[in-house]
């Protein structure tokens, strides 16, 4: 089901139809596993719920993939076929970055793997369960990627490195805008969060502030890739060799010491090592960097959530609220600090005509 959603999404998104992608990807696939998980949660599977609603969720995807192939191609253009030079011509070119998204994709599952291998089935059980909810930030910042790539093609083949310097830079603050609220979130409230499927994952709080903290910065300069795939795909795949040893390295000498925790230390360093080695490289190639100082004013906003969030802990203020009040203060702060002074102005038309 996920190599006929990437197949299917491609070929959308070849044709421009970046809209189903959106749909597939941002709406149908998180909204569904959600909805799919509360269900068997509610009804008693604590411990097929997980599967049985991914799977639900894969395929819900699936059929939305599908849905816009039939919208994107004529039943004459499915028909045809290329001749065998043009295919083989084809599959060269796509060979780079083909490989290099299946490595990306192993990437991102070794570290579940290498807890398998260190610890027992119940460590790997309460790592699994904090990595289900990270899923949620990835889909953030694969929300963007299908938007984004047609503009960063046209702009790599105008040599446009100005114009592409803003556009990654826009796209990191405004993942980052909505990423740290979900990061402070799960800080502050991880032991609930967790202790909401079974009291015995709660112990797995600090392995999930540690993997937002690493699916945040991966979702964050997770576009940073688009450029090279255009430029030089044959880097891409440099990179992600480099961080593949990086990460089970990393999880070689942190694991033993550490515990679960040091492998999910190793992919924070795994994707902090990403993001400055795909910003490098950007800077050889362009001669610009992919983010600029207003880029991380959404750091302002989280350190006042987390202050928020602590001082209503420390006062004893009901969760709930607590939590309400850590997403006003955090939108605030992101209007005021994060958010330009067009965007502020969208914002205040959007506020105004809704209400």
């Amino acid at each position: 089901l996920i190599v006929t959603i990437d197949l299917f999404l491609s070929g959308c998104r070849f044709r421009r139809k970046i809209r189903y992608e959106v749909f597939a990807r941002s709406m149908t696939e998180p909204v569904v596993l959600t909805i799919a998980a509360v269900i068997f949660y509610l009804q008693g599977f604590t411990e097929n719920g997980l599967f049985w609603s991914y799977l639900i969720a894969l395929t819900a995807t699936s059929a939305a993939a599908t849905y816009g192939l039939h919208k994107s191609y004529t039943h004459a253009e499915f028909g045809s076929i290329a001749a065998i030079p043009t295919a083989i011509v084809l599959l060269r070119r796509a060979a780079p970055t083909g490989t290099y998204e299946f490595l990306k994709m192993v990437l991102d599952r070794l570290h579940i793997l290498l807890v398998t291998f260190f610890f027992s089935e119940s460590v790997t059980g309460v790592y699994g369960a904090a990595v289900q909810f990270t899923t949620l930030l990835n889909k953030i910042g694969a929300g963007f990627e299908p938007i984004l790539a047609p503009v960063v093609a046209q702009l790599t083949n105008r040599g446009s490195g100005e114009q592409l310097h803003h556009q990654l830079a826009k796209i990191i603050r405004w993942v980052l805008s909505i990423e740290l609220l979900l990061v402070v979130l799960f800080i502050l409230f991880g032991r609930d969060i967790l202790g909401a499927i079974g009291e015995e994952f709660a112990t797995g709080e600090q392995i999930m502030w540690i993997l937002v903290c690493a699916v945040a910065v991966q979702s964050a300069f997770m576009c940073n890739d688009l450029p090279v795939v255009y430029k030089r795909p044959l880097w891409n795949l440099t990179i992600i060799l480099v961080l593949l040893g990086i990460c089970g390295g990393s999880a070689y000498f942190l694991a033993p010491k550490f515990g679960p925790e040091g492998v999910a230390m190793a992919l924070l360093i795994t994707h902090l090592c990403g993001a400055i080695l795909s910003s490098c490289l950007i800077w050889h190639l362009f001669s610009v960097w992919p983010f600029e100082r207003a880029t991380f004013k959404p750091l302002i906003s989280l350190f006042v959530g987390m202050t928020v969030g602590y001082l209503g802990l420390s006062l004893g203020i009901p969760r709930v609220v607590g939590a309400l009040l850590v997403i006003l203060c955090f939108a605030a702060t992101a209007y005021r600090f994060s958010a330009s002074s067009e965007e502020r102005k969208w914002i205040s038309r959007k506020l105004k005509k809704s209400a």
